[in-house]
């Protein structure tokens, strides 16, 4: 990452711990390619009272290609991973549950996301790895975000 991209994050980071607090926490990166040939890598802690949390990457606010959703306690899943997306600002498509959950509240974790044009792999505690469709075909996401019930300990674009 350049002395820009480390600036932006920082930015993130400040608003995190000094920003708001009526909406969950989240980190958003903007406007700064994600590229095919990079492994995006998050290690976090949920929070002892974690309900879910979710990273989102896309094209934009409104083309979400990803969205890895963590949910420990939401409607009705318990325990649960859940990948889906969303395109032009419609309701999440596509959505695929996955039972195994590797996920404790307190205790950290470490996710590597890494894609091509055909598919997204994610890397979750334990050496799991789920696929998930690519939906929109690219190799270039000018948006991460990561928000909820997590407090983000590192962030790497490699």
């Amino acid at each position: 990452m350049n002395i820009g991209s480390w600036a932006l994050l920082l930015l993130c980071v400040l608003h995190l711990h000094f920003g708001h607090t009526q909406p969950p926490p989240k980190l958003t990166l903007k406007d700064m390619p994600v590229m095919a040939t990079n492994q995006l890598k998050i290690t976090g802690i949920p929070k002892l009272n974690a309900k879910r949390f979710n990273i989102n990457i896309g094209l934009g606010e409104e083309n979400i290609a990803l969205q890895f959703d963590v949910r420990f306690e939401f409607n009705n899943d318990r325990n649960t991973t859940v990948f889906c997306y969303k395109q032009n600002n419609s309701t999440w498509t596509n959505l695929v549950k996955d039972g195994h959950f590797p996920f404790e509240k307190g205790e950290e974790f470490k996710v590597t996301i890494t894609f091509d044009k055909d598919e997204f792999l994610v890397k979750i505690p334990g050496n799991y790895i789920k696929s998930y469709p690519n939906h929109f075909g690219a190799e270039k996401f000018m948006l991460v975000r990561v928000q909820g019930d997590v407090r983000i300990k590192s962030f790497n674009i490699e």
